[in-house]
């Protein structure tokens, strides 16, 4: 069963900066980063005990090959 996440009110915007920097380089590109945040998103909210806490409860989520 999925946990419902609740995301810092900075993260969307940070998501569309990201998405701005990367699609001019590569749509392509630009893509794919969307598609490992949602896998990731997905992933917490399946087993978010499989990531570590940044400062409890929030826990932290790296994107692979992502700066």
């Amino acid at each position: 069963m999925a946990h419902k996440l609740i995301l810092n009110p900075h993260i969307p915007g940070d998501l569309v900066e990201a998405l701005d920097y990367y699609a001019p380089m590569s749509l392509e590109l630009a893509n794919r980063f969307r598609q490992r945040v949602k896998n990731r998103l997905d992933d917490v909210a399946e087993r978010p005990e499989s990531f570590p806490f940044d400062i409890p409860p929030i826990r932290f989520a790296r994107i692979e090959r992502f700066p």
